[in-house]
């Protein structure tokens, strides 16, 4: 018990004086006086804590032992509490520097996602200027934003299987990867059926395919981090999901149409299409602006 409270002294310690304490145990001696508590059964038993309490502060040395032995319960009491506040800040940090890594994953996806359709349109926009050029009558059609049409010889269930794994070059020149650690890798997940590393003009990133043997593989290959903690894998679908290969030739015949549209309809559409050829033309401008 805390012989301190017992008497009224709340926050007791060494700095009480004799006399205060002296002071308290009279006053509580008069409230917990069995003869001024008639019948109540716990009177005596009361009475007789608050004598204990008194004897232990009015003995030097027992005083003194007790005083110490607050101190040390204090002293480990603070202890337990920096050491749990501190557990919790660890935890709450690590939360922290999870939810970072998910978000950044995540905008380096769409980042590469949106690289890619913009060199589709790139493409387009300089095929059909090509055309131009040579004299012909460029149509143009309007790409849809998931549309694949980076590998037209691959099926769309070949496409859907397939993954594009990129890296960071080792310092010194090393690729980082072989073919060998990268079927160890995602092996974890399904059957790899093929690994084609790819070259890259540049020096510090390093990429490859990586065919699974079902897409439920190549899609739980996406949702996890995959690779080296100290140069982990960039893992997306070499075609976006939800999206087929496009028939170019099908898809210009339907948009043209010019043998079933009036001639106000055809103009419009021509006007719509140099327009957005404009704006395309200035977008890779700005791009090529930025990059240099």
């Amino acid at each position: 018990m805390d012989v301190y409270q017992v008497l009224g002294l709340e926050g007791g310690g060494p700095h009480v004086l004799q006399a205060a304490i002296r002071k308290a145990y009279r006053a509580r001696a008069l409230v917990l006086h069995p003869d001024k508590r008639g019948n109540d059964p716990v009177a005596a038993a009361e009475f007789q804590k608050l004598q204990k309490a008194y004897e232990i502060l009015n003995d030097e040395k027992a005083r003194a032992a007790f005083d110490e032995l607050l101190r040390v319960r204090k002293e480990r009491f603070e202890k337990e509490n920096k050491q749990s506040e501190k557990r919790r800040k660890m935890l709450n940090d690590l939360k922290e520097k999870e939810r970072a890594h998910e978000l950044d994953r995540k905008f380096k996806v769409e980042e590469e996602q949106a690289s890619v359709r913009l060199k589709a349109e790139i493409a387009r926009i300089r095929k059909a200027q090509a055309k131009k050029r040579n004299g012909e009558s460029p149509s143009f059609e309007f790409a849809k934003p998931q549309a694949s049409a980076q590998v037209p010889a691959a099926s769309a269930s070949e496409m859907e299987k397939t993954l594009k794994a990129s890296w960071t070059c080792l310092e010194g020149g090393g690729s980082g990867y072989s073919a060998a650690r990268l079927r160890e890798i995602f092996e974890e997940f399904g059957q790899v059926e093929d690994i084609a590393l790819r070259q890259s003009k540049s020096k510090k990133k390093s990429s490859a395919l990586i065919v699974m043997s079902s897409k439920e593989a190549a899609i739980a290959a996406t949702e996890r981090q995959c690779g080296d903690l100290s140069n982990p894998l960039l893992v997306v679908p070499a075609m976006p999901l939800g999206t087929t290969p496009v028939n170019t030739e099908k898809a210009e015949m339907k948009l043209v149409g010019a043998g079933f549209r009036s001639y106000e309809d055809l103009t419009l559409r021509k006007m719509r299409q140099a327009a957005e050829r404009a704006r395309l033309e200035k977008q890779m401008r700005e791009e090529d602006e930025k990059v240099g």
